[in-house]
């Protein structure tokens, strides 16, 4: 299967073994990123301290569309992309009826480094909205 890393990072799939994570998958980030557009979001008020909160921005469709050749494959089974969750909402809304797996970076699937940040992650997720 012909595997897209739509990300901007190498997306690192692991596999547990004798409760150490070893990393078996790295899957590096193509010449491509699906980025989402969104609306302006409002803001709904100021607090004392300066903070602003506003409206939850709007999810639009992909900034750039997907080049052909990523397109091509979207009517095959033996193509996927990786991208974000978001990403893939925007890819969805923008056409793209291919298959879409995100990086799973909840509680039990993120592995993180020394510092706490996350260096790879357990398992990925079909996106299917």
């Amino acid at each position: 299967m012909k595997v897209i890393n739509l990300t901007p990072h190498e997306v690192r799939v692991a596999r547990p073994l004798e409760d150490i994570p070893s990393i078996v998958y790295p899957v590096h980030p193509s010449r491509y990123i699906a980025r989402a557009s969104s609306k302006k979001q409002t803001l709904l008020v100021g607090l004392e301290d300066g903070t602003e909160i506003y409206t939850a921005p709007q999810l639009g469709g992909l900034i750039d569309p997907l080049p052909d050749e990523v397109l091509a494959g979207q009517d095959q089974i033996v193509q996927l992309l990786i991208m974000s969750e978001i990403g893939a909402r925007a890819a969805k809304k923008s056409g793209y009826r291919g298959s879409i797996a995100v990086p799973d970076s909840g509680p039990d699937s993120a592995i993180r480094g020394e510092t706490g940040q996350i260096v790879g992650v357990r398992r990925l997720y079909m996106f299917n909205e």
